[in-house]
Formats: structure tokens, C-alpha cells, sequence
């Protein structure tokens, strides 16, 4: 393509993502003001209104759960459609009042089961780095709120999304809510050097990884996963935590914690054997969690997109 109609295609690009990023402004700004019960109203307003014209995310949500339950008829799958973008239309809403006045939420709408708070004080107890492993179920943007206000030391790695005015701002909100380090998942040096110096950092490595990723079984198909909260772990020699935050219903939330050890070699064993076990182990409590609250999870992204066949094929 010629370089005039390259920078034409560049300055469109970037037209379309702030005109995109103004509509979403625009129709945010109530919850700016409004109380939590009501943000939550409005976001799953938001969704459901939006629910009919999104029909390509309903067939890939529709799709990705069909392979994950079989056992649903298809009534049952689009009722499940259904109540998982009512679901964000919820985290949606809770999103914005949330990082508004974070000690407040926290301190009426976060609990911890008995063994998690123990398990949490006891790990802080020790002084070292933790590389907190999650998925997209639950209520995972609320980790960069309420984890800043129990812990000294916490961060999250992110992915930088395509569009560059709503990542900055969507960045920006995480910070103000207290987190103390955003790193981006291309920079594993600095998430090493911040683990080492005591942080606890997270991970959310459910997303597909491509063709840099090691394929694990995960609900009935196998999923290009990220290697990072193994090799982090590995490396640092600190534990690997596995975390939730799981909707209880009335605006209430309880968080979960499992601690999967430091990642050790065992006899006989490479260092890709144990990256592979340890994410199969991870990837496995991922999946009953995800059969608990089915809802929950992120339906609509691409998690199967890579294939093993995908690779041989290229």
C-alpha cells in the first residue's frame, strides 16, 4: 500500500477509536454520580439493550459454550447466553462505582471465605513476592481495588488494548484505585524485579495465546495458554495463588484464594514438563470454578482461537 494511503488509513484508525471512546464517555457519565444499586441497574440496562444487536459475541458465546456443556440443550445454552451479559451488565456497573470510592465498596461488598483471609495473612506474613494466577470469571477488574487497601505491594499485568484513548483511561481509573504497579505483559523483566522486591502480581492468563502459548485441556478442547504465571513463579521462586472474585447476589462479592505452591522440578523432570503440569494445574481450578458459576466467565472472547492444528498448518 502507498505511504499517502497507509497515513490515511492510520489517521482514520485513530478517528474511529476516539469517536468510539467519546460514545463510550458519553454514556458512562451517569455512573459518575449515581449510588451502587442504581449502577448496577444501569449497566445491566446497558447490556440488555445493547443484546439484541450483538449478535456476532451471543453466536461466540453461544459457540464457546456449546463445546463447554454439551450436555445443554440449546434452550438451556441461550438462556445461559442470556444471563452472562446481564452478568456484565452488572460488573459493568459495579466497575465504575467501585473505583469511585473503593474503601467503601470494599469495606460493605467484599468478604473473604474463613480459609482464604488465613491463607492471605499468612502468605503477607512471610514478606516475599506472589503471583496471584486468575481468569476472566467473576468480578476480576475488582482485584486492582479492593487487593491495594490489604496489601502494601500489589500490581496487575495487563494487556494494552487495541484502543489507545480507552486503555489509557481504563489504566488510569486502575491507578487511582490504588494499584501500585500496572506492567505491561510484554515487559517480564520488570514484573521479575517487582516480584523479587515482595509484589504480588497478577496475572489474568486466560485469554488465547497464540502461537507463543503451551496448549492445555480446558473445557473439552485444548487452549493455547500463557506460560507467564509459571515461569514468573518458577523463576522467582515464590508461590502461585489462585484467586476469584465470585458474585453473590445484592451487589456482594466473595473472594477465594487456593495456594498452588512455589513450581518446583520434579524427579526426571524439564522445565517445559513443570510450565506444562503447573499450568495444567492452574488452568484445572480455573475450570471448576467456571462449572460453579458458568455465568460468570468471559463467554465472549476467542479463548479457542489457536488450534494445535493452526501451527501446522502455517
Amino acid at each position: 500500500m502507498p505511504p499517502r494511503q497507509n497515513q490515511r488509513k492510520e489517521e482514520g484508525f485513530r478517528l474511529g477509536h476516539f469517536l468510539s471512546f467519546i460514545f463510550l464517555r458519553s454514556i458512562l457519565l451517569p455512573f459518575s454520580f449515581l449510588p451502587y444499586r442504581a449502577c448496577i441497574f444501569l449497566g445491566s440496562a446497558i447490556i440488555l439493550l445493547f443484546y439484541p444487536f450483538a449478535r456476532r459475541h451471543r453466536k461466540i458465546a453461544y459457540k464457546n459454550l456449546n463445546h463447554s456443556f454439551p450436555e445443554l440443550t440449546p434452550k438451556e445454552l441461550r438462556s445461559l447466553v442470556f444471563r452472562h451479559f446481564r452478568f456484565l451488565g452488572v460488573i459493568l456497573g459495579c466497575f465504575f462505582y467501585e473505583q469511585r470510592k473503593s474503601r467503601i465498596w470494599t469495606e460493605t461488598y467484599i468478604s473473604y471465605d474463613k480459609d482464604s483471609e488465613l491463607l492471605e495473612k499468612e502468605l503477607q506474613g512471610k514478606g516475599t513476592g506472589v503471583v496471584i494466577v486468575s481468569g476472566h470469571i467473576g468480578n476480576w477488574e475488582s482485584m486492582a481495588v479492593y487487593m491495594p487497601l490489604r496489601l502494601p505491594k500489589v500490581g496487575t499485568l495487563f494487556k494494552p488494548a487495541r484502543n489507545r484513548y480507552v486503555g489509557n483511561w481504563v489504566d488510569s481509573r486502575r491507578q487511582n484505585a490504588g494499584t501500585v504497579a500496572t506492567i505491561p505483559i510484554d515487559r517480564p523483566t520488570e514484573a521479575l524485579r517487582k516480584l523479587k522486591g515482595g509484589y504480588w502480581l497478577a496475572f489474568f492468563a486466560d485469554q488465547n495465546a497464540g502461537k507463543s502459548g503451551i496448549f492445555v485441556p480446558f473445557l473439552n478442547r485444548p487452549a493455547s495458554t500463557h506460560q507467564g504465571p509459571a515461569v514468573m513463579a518458577y523463576t522467582a521462586k515464590v508461590p502461585l495463588v489462585f484467586y476469584t472474585t465470585i458474585y453473590k447476589g445484592r451487589g456482594k462479592f466473595e473472594v477465594s484464594c487456593e495456594d498452588l505452591g512455589v513450581p518446583r522440578l520434579l524427579a526426571g523432570e524439564t522445565k517445559e514438563d513443570m510450565i506444562l503440569r503447573t499450568t495444567e494445574m492452574w488452568t484445572k481450578v480455573l475450570e471448576e470454578k467456571i462449572k460453579k458459576n458458568p455465568e460468570q466467565y468471559f463467554w465472549v472472547h476467542r479463548r479457542w482461537k489457536t488450534q494445535p492444528t493452526d501451527l501446522f498448518l502455517k
